[in-house]
């Protein structure tokens, strides 16, 4: 379906680092000079959807746009343009071509119809040339795997693609009750589908979480505790945010891998909640509390760490809390040590040194 829309807003059209290495994005919020600058250069228009507060969409901004080898990519096949999601420009963005997590990638012709889509950070620059180069590519972008979930392809790799590439799909759950009701007994426990349950097949009531409770042992000796646990998180992430209630119920199926999630979304909850009111001294308490569990106990990934950090270092004066600084600097020092290639993790570290008073 043709997306197009038009956008009456104040316009740039002065080219940002022209003569910086990367992507070169061109700040122009009216959509309409967008697209036709895209046809009449005859590009695609590569839009990286993001919001402001977005700890891995500032993750992109430092690590991947940067690159040289990207930038070159980049400049020579699209018109890149970077929209907030919550200015009213982006808004209609978001509304149009239905973004719901950030950061959010699309890859658009010039009549602004999606060639390609993607969500989500990655953690090395030639990982998102791979993505748009894909983009690029007529038998293997979004629009192609599209075509074929059209025309009834419910394969386990063609379904995962098109989710992969179509983050909140609302024919996911269908897709994957088809895709279980087509195969034969002995490829449920294929990898091609295990791949595909553990990522898509979440919901307590569809297809492959029932086949999975009725044969978790199958599941056990065919790829091991830790990707069973991975695929039970997953559901229980999934449950969570649809029903409390079923959520709890979920508790007797694998205690260790419920208590990890309930301390992941309690530090959700009191982020949020410190979010909306940053001058409460208990709802800051709260946040610090919640975030030394959670990275202690569970240990993050390194988006999680940096968030948290940032947040203590935006934040701790209002409260004379240099004890929290402190904790952020030595969570930083950890991730540091698992996750030596991360340049956002190199810079913090050194804010946080400076912050504290601190020398290497």
């Amino acid at each position: 379906m043709k997306q197009f829309i038009l956008l009456i807003v104040f316009t740039f059209t002065v080219t940002t680092g022209a003569l910086a290495q990367g992507i070169q994005f061109l700040n122009d919020t009216v959509f309409e000079n967008v697209l036709a600058k895209a046809k009449a250069e005859n590009k695609l228009v590569f839009m990286d959807c993001y919001a402001v507060w977005c700890g891995p969409c500032k993750y992109m901004d430092a690590n991947i746009f940067p690159d040289e080898a990207l930038g070159a990519f980049h400049n020579a096949n699209f018109i890149n343009v970077k929209y907030d999601m919550e200015q009213p420009y982006g808004m209609k963005i978001r509304s149009a071509y239905g973004i719901k997590a950030y950061p959010s990638f699309l890859y658009l012709d010039g009549d602004g119809e999606v060639v390609h889509r993607v969500v989500g950070s990655v953690e090395k620059p030639e990982d998102f040339l791979a993505i748009s180069k894909l983009a690029t590519d007529p038998e293997k972008n979004f629009r192609a795997v599209n075509t074929n979930i059209l025309l009834g392809d419910r394969r386990a790799t063609t379904i995962r693609n098109y989710l992969d590439m179509n983050y909140g799909a609302s024919n996911t759950d269908t897709l994957i009750n088809e895709h279980f009701s087509l195969i034969p007994e002995t490829q449920k426990l294929s990898k091609a589908t295990w791949e595909l349950m553990k990522e898509y097949g979440t919901a307590v009531s569809g297809a492959a979480f029932n086949y999975y409770l009725n044969n978790k042992a199958a599941y056990l000796g065919a790829f091991g505790k830790e990707e069973v646990d991975e695929y039970l998180y997953s559901v229980l992430s999934d449950t969570y945010r649809k029903s409390p209630a079923t959520y709890e119920s979920l508790k007797s199926h694998d205690e260790q891998v419920f208590a990890n999630h309930q301390r992941e979304m309690n530090f959700r909850k009191a982020h949020s909640a410190f979010s909306r009111d940053k001058a409460n001294k208990q709802l800051w308490s709260d946040y610090i509390l919640a975030s030394e569990v959670f990275i202690n106990q569970n240990n993050p990934q390194p988006g999680f760490v940096t968030s948290i950090a940032r947040t203590i270092l935006s934040n701790y004066a209002t409260f004379k809390d240099k004890a929290s600084l402190n904790k952020a600097l030595l969570w930083v020092s950890n991730a540091r040590k698992n996750f030596p290639d991360q340049k956002e993790l190199n810079t913090l570290s050194e804010e946080l040194m400076k912050a504290t008073g601190k020398k290497k």
